[in-house]
């Protein structure tokens, strides 16, 4: 999936329902990215059904925002798991 263009309409529609989404910019060593996030930070994963990455609009049904963060949770679950055991 390639990033959003900045010419994205600051404000656009959002179905009834619908969790709006917005795009942070990330960078893990040298390289840049970024990724799609709730209205409370947490990631949002574009695979999952139920997420929308159009053209200019990002939603997502609350469903899968809810499950992309349980999803994150058990992301960082691992990774301190990783990091105690000396991975």
């Amino acid at each position: 999936m390639m990033p959003p263009s900045d010419n994205r309409d600051p404000t656009p529609e959002v179905p009834d329902g619908m969790v709006p989404l917005s795009v942070r910019e990330t960078l893990r060593g040298d390289n840049p990215g970024f990724e799609i996030v709730s209205p409370d930070g947490k990631p949002v994963y574009p695979t999952l059904e139920g997420v929308h990455c159009g053209e200019g609009t990002w939603w997502a049904t609350p469903e899968a925002v809810a499950r992309s963060a349980e999803i994150y949770e058990w992301k960082l679950i691992r990774e301190r798991e990783h990091v105690r055991n000396g991975d």
